[in-house]
């Protein structure tokens, strides 16, 4: 029987010995700590709240066709594999019904705001973005090829990403309009090498 600190443990996280697995999600501890609480501490298909099934834990779910930041709730590994195969219209082993009540809504549009998830259209060239969170956290910087991490105001060496990746890898929620501009001679620079795009 596994003891009351290591359940509150498992509780707390979505997999034993791992840390705040929640940061690949782009989740800060707080924001984890809503999740859990908005889900009741326990899988929100079948109720299962971690620690006493063996090879069962809690992990977070999100919407795959969104991107890793859109996180839908928290279940239990068995229901998170079978809603898998539920969206791919394959037999499953939970309630089918439960699984659309579950699927209704995402726990990130119910916590930031559908307004804020929603992809908002690009901003002209010339404008500032700062992504918090994330690999590549930082200010980016569009220029006509597309859009490119900023240090300082100088060219660092990455590659140029459209704003359909910008949205999927920092969310739409998280990236922030700084109100600067680049400076003119840096819209208009040409580089001499060969770029490199990033597709969605």
């Amino acid at each position: 029987m596994i003891d009351s600190t290591t359940l509150a443990y498992v509780r707390q996280h979505p997999r034993p010995r791992t840390g705040c697995v929640h940061r690949k999600y782009l989740l800060t501890c707080q924001e984890y700590d809503a999740l859990m609480t908005y889900a009741g501490r326990r899988c929100q298909m079948c109720g299962f709240e971690g620690g006493d099934r063996q090879r069962l834990w809690l992990v977070i779910d999100h919407d795959h066709r969104r991107a890793q930041w859109a996180v839908r709730g928290i279940l239990c590994s068995h229901c998170n594999t079978q809603l898998g195969r539920f969206e791919n219209g394959l037999t499953v082993k939970i309630d089918e019904a439960a699984a659309r009540t579950y699927l209704a809504q995402a726990w990130v549009d119910t916590y930031f705001g559908i307004d804020r998830t929603a992809r908002k259209p690009e901003p002209p060239v010339g404008s500032i973005v700062f992504a918090p969170r994330g690999t590549h956290a930082g200010r980016y910087g569009r220029f006509p090829e597309g859009w490119q991490r900023l240090q300082g105001w100088k060219y660092n060496h990455t590659s140029i990403v459209t704003w359909s990746v910008m949205n999927r890898r920092y969310g739409p929620h998280l990236l922030e309009m700084t109100g600067e501009v680049l400076p003119p001679h840096d819209k208009a620079r040409i580089f001499h090498r060969k770029l490199h795009y990033a597709y969605n």
